[in-house]
């Protein structure tokens, strides 16, 4: 019983508090409750329940993760628009 009064106070722990986290306005504590997310998660998979909802769970927790907001996550390039295209789409809007 000692175990299961453990998991479920970790649980509790990241579920309701550590959530937060992700909303934080610094990148850092915004990774570790990513990090934590991500772990909770993963102990929930291996355990075999609700596979599904912890893979769209996770894939919430990559945007906390990544490095800046148009920079590059896990060392994998993100093609955003050029600037130019960007700029020309914002001056249609204006003369509409």
């Amino acid at each position: 019983p000692f175990l299961l009064r453990l998991s479920v106070a970790i649980t509790f722990l990241i579920e309701i508090p550590a959530t937060i986290f992700l909303l934080a306005p610094f990148a850092t504590v915004r990774r570790f409750g990513a990090v934590l997310q991500l772990l909770l998660q993963t102990m929930i998979m291996l355990t075999g329940n609700y596979n599904f909802f912890n893979l769209l769970t996770i894939a919430l927790c990559f945007p906390c993760i990544e490095k800046d907001a148009g920079g590059t996550i896990f060392g994998i390039v993100k093609k955003h628009a050029s600037n130019s295209n960007m700029q020309r789409f914002m001056t249609a809007l204006q003369h509409v």
